[in-house]
Parts: structure tokens; C-alpha cells; sequence
């Protein structure tokens, strides 16, 4: 009779230990972690990483304290959209998810979740240059090493003028606003605030500015239905505004544009995001009991 009653009970009993199996591990795989070395020639620059959007349904979705910025992740130039993202963080003082200084030549972020980083960098000088780090998004999953692009500048360069210019697309005159507000950042600090219309050719010049600040344009209003994406070149920003008239495709990899990065394996990294082996143990599992079952009743058929 005992033996009969454990018989009985078994199909139960294994669906529970499959049921708590797969639980665990989805919970591990939830908690699954990777790094980023960077690397760089500067040593004790640093820089500070922040993890800016997810990958949800095989699209990137901005995350955290960038969730609502009116920044469109999809068909983006990379470069671009790094120094978009890079002002709104200086200009709302968003925490980075992680600070670490070049040693060695290099410097490592330990246990990320995976996600869509946006990687800044501290100016850096010598006797004759100052060195400039280009600002970067890389996708982390596993352990991802990036070497980081700099820009030189000659120390003896003191002042700098700096051009604004909005340009729009995808629009109509019917639904553009009338103006936009940009704001000029020193240092992560706002240092002057300017309204750009259709009377000044949507554009604007600060002269005289120290050459040894960091300054970042970012906009701030952004009409509805737009996106803002802000592009630099030397000392010209542009701004552009582009109308959403429909669902963006997914976007290619945030690679190549200002840092060679590859994953722990030297391969490019891939942009999945799905983890497949937990609905493999549980299929498994599922046919391991449809068996269990045909012979449970198969025996209990011939006990009769």
C-alpha cells in the first residue's frame, strides 16, 4: 500500500522540484552579472559609467533617471546620442552606477547588470596637451573591454568660441514651435540659457569661453512628439529636433563609433538579452512527467 500511495504522489512530487529548479534559476539569471575595462593612455582620468537603457522585446528602452528624456534610441548615431545623454546627466546631477580612475592603462566596472552604459570621461593634460575622452554608449553582457578614443588639444589654447545651430526633421512649419530653449553647460554647471527662433536662423555664438572647461549644450522643453538628438563637431554643437510620426525599429550596435569594444570572447557583442535555458529545463521537465505519467496510469491499468 505504501508503495502504491509514493507511486501516486511521484508525478506531484516532480513537478514541484522541476517548478522550483526552474524558479531558481531564473532567479540566478536574474541577478546575472558581467564588467567593462576600459581602456585608456591617461593614467588617473576618470570616468564614470552609467547604465541608461535596457533591452526589452528586442528594442532598447531608456532606464532609470533617463526613463522620460525625449531621446530615441533606435537608427540613432551612436556618437550622437552619447553627448545628448551625457548632457542631461550633467545637467539634472543624475549619480553615476559606477566612478573608477585609469591604472595601469586601465580601469574595471565589476558586477553590472546587463545594459546599455553611457561611459564619460574626465579631461586630462600634459605640459603641451590637453586630452579630451570621447563619450560613448556600450552595451555590456558578460565582460566587455573597451580601448576609449581621445581627442588632443594644445595647451596653449586659453579661449574658445562655441556655436549653437537647431535643425529640424520630419516636420512641417504647421507643427514646429516658434522657438526652443537651449542651456550652455560649464563643468556640469549652467552657465547661460538662450531661446533659438526662425528670427536669429535657429542658432547662436558664446565667444570668449575658457578652453579648459568641459561645455555641453542640452535642451531642455522639448515640444511634443519630438525627439532631440545633439551632435558636435570641434566647436560647433547642432541640435536637431526630429517628429515622431511612427514606431522606431531597433537600432544597430552602439559600436565602433568611439571605442573598439568586444566581449571577453574578442567577438562583437550581441544584442540578445533572451534567456532561452530556463524554458529549455522547464520543456524538459514537462516531458520528463508526461512519461512519468503514461507509466504511472499504464501500471495502475494492469494492477486493476
Amino acid at each position: 500500500m505504501t508503495s502504491k500511495r509514493s507511486l501516486k504522489r511521484l508525478p506531484g512530487l516532480l513537478f514541484a522540484l522541476a517548478f522550483c529548479v526552474s524558479l531558481l534559476m531564473t532567479s540566478v539569471s536574474a541577478v546575472n552579472t558581467g564588467s567593462l575595462t576600459l581602456s585608456y593612455g591617461q593614467d588617473g582620468a576618470e570616468f564614470n559609467i552609467y547604465r541608461v537603457a535596457v533591452l526589452s522585446n528586442g528594442a532598447y528602452e531608456l532606464t532609470g533617471a533617463f526613463a522620460e528624456y525625449p531621446v530615441d534610441l533606435s537608427a540613432a548615431d551612436w556618437t550622437d546620442t552619447a553627448v545628448t545623454l551625457e548632457a542631461y546627466a550633467q545637467l539634472d546631477s543624475i549619480a553615476p552606477d559606477g566612478t573608477g580612475s585609469i591604472s595601469g592603462g586601465n580601469v574595471t566596472f565589476a558586477g553590472l547588470e546587463e545594459g546599455l552604459y553611457l561611459v564619460v570621461g574626465e579631461d586630462t593634460t600634459s605640459d603641451e596637451y590637453r586630452f579630451i575622452p570621447a563619450s560613448f554608449l556600450v552595451y555590456v553582457e558578460g565582460d566587455v573591454t573597451s580601448v576609449v578614443k581621445y581627442e588632443e588639444i594644445p595647451i596653449e589654447i586659453t579661449t574658445v568660441s562655441l556655436e549653437v545651430e537647431k535643425v529640424w526633421s520630419g516636420d512641417t512649419k504647421a507643427v514646429r514651435p516658434s522657438s526652443v530653449t537651449v542651456q550652455l553647460l560649464q563643468d556640469g554647471e549652467i552657465y547661460d540659457t538662450q531661446k533659438l527662433s526662425g528670427s536669429d536662423g535657429w542658432s547662436y555664438t558664446w565667444d570668449g569661453l575658457d578652453a579648459s572647461a568641459d561645455w555641453q549644450i542640452a535642451e531642455i522643453g522639448v515640444a511634443e512628439n519630438y525627439t532631440v538628438s545633439i551632435s558636435r563637431s570641434s566647436n560647433s554643437f547642432t541640435v536637431t529636433n526630429t517628429y515622431q510620426t511612427e514606431t522606431s525599429t531597433t537600432p544597430s550596435d552602439p559600436t565602433d563609433d568611439t571605442a573598439d569594444t568586444t566581449s571577453s570572447t574578442g567577438t562583437k557583442l550581441p544584442q540578445t538579452g533572451q534567456l532561452w535555458w530556463p524554458v529549455i529545463l522547464m520543456g524538459a521537465a514537462g516531458l520528463l512527467l508526461v512519461v512519468l505519467g503514461f507509466l504511472w496510469t499504464k501500471k495502475n491499468k494492469n494492477e486493476k
